[in-house]
């Protein structure tokens, strides 16, 4: 149960507000919209083989997962595209940033930590037991969940875990939210969690 046939990719606006940017799983191409009118632009052709299946925005540039084990940095303005050497086996989940660095979750039961400045990897991490799905900032901790139905919570400078919340899901936890100081994870069930921002 670690993958789905079925594949969405993220859709998101660019930190501007001028532009929308929609990853492709299924071909290798990065869509892209003019906000608010929604005027249709020239597509980013990253290579046939490259499908993308998660982004996210670091400053100037966007970093997207491909299906090929690689990472692409996309430079907002010049729209150049460089191509990074990933550890990640199979399929990019979700990536998030925080303080320059990016974060990212794979079918291969890793989270992966990068240098956004010097496009490098930092570490991987191998404490899943099962694809890990989503990541989500809440505080100073970065949380994930897993198909072995684990949520970690991440000390974001060691890049270890802190703390394993208590198996509450009886199958695949898919997705996690915060609002306020509460953090939602949801599989089969929804699940809230209360922990203060600064734990």
């Amino acid at each position: 149960e670690d993958e789905d046939e079925d594949e969405e990719g993220e859709v998101f606006a660019l930190d501007n507000a001028l532009e929308m940017w929609a990853a492709v799983p299924q071909a290798g191409r990065i869509l892209r919209w003019r906000m608010p009118f929604r005027e249709a632009l020239e597509p980013i052709e990253v290579g046939e083989s490259y499908g993308v299946s998660a982004m996210v925005q670091v400053g100037g540039a966007v970093w997207a997962a491909t299906h090929s084990n690689h990472m692409l940095v996309v430079d907002v303005e010049t729209l150049t595209v460089d191509l990074l050497e990933s550890p990640h086996s199979r399929r990019v989940n979700r990536m998030i940033s925080r303080e320059g660095l990016v974060w990212s979750c794979s079918d291969d039961y890793t989270v992966v930590v990068w240098d956004a400045q010097l496009c490098s990897v930092m570490k991987v991490c191998n404490v899943h037991q099962g694809a890990v799905y989503d990541l989500m900032l809440h505080g100073d901790a970065v949380w994930s969940c897993s198909a072995d139905r684990s949520i970690i919570v991440w000390d974001t400078l060691a890049f270890q875990p802190k703390m394993e919340m208590p198996e509450t899901h009886k199958r695949n936890v898919r997705v996690l939210c915060n609002v306020g100081e509460y953090v939602f994870s949801a599989g089969d069930e929804l699940v809230q969690w209360a922990l203060p921002e600064d734990e």
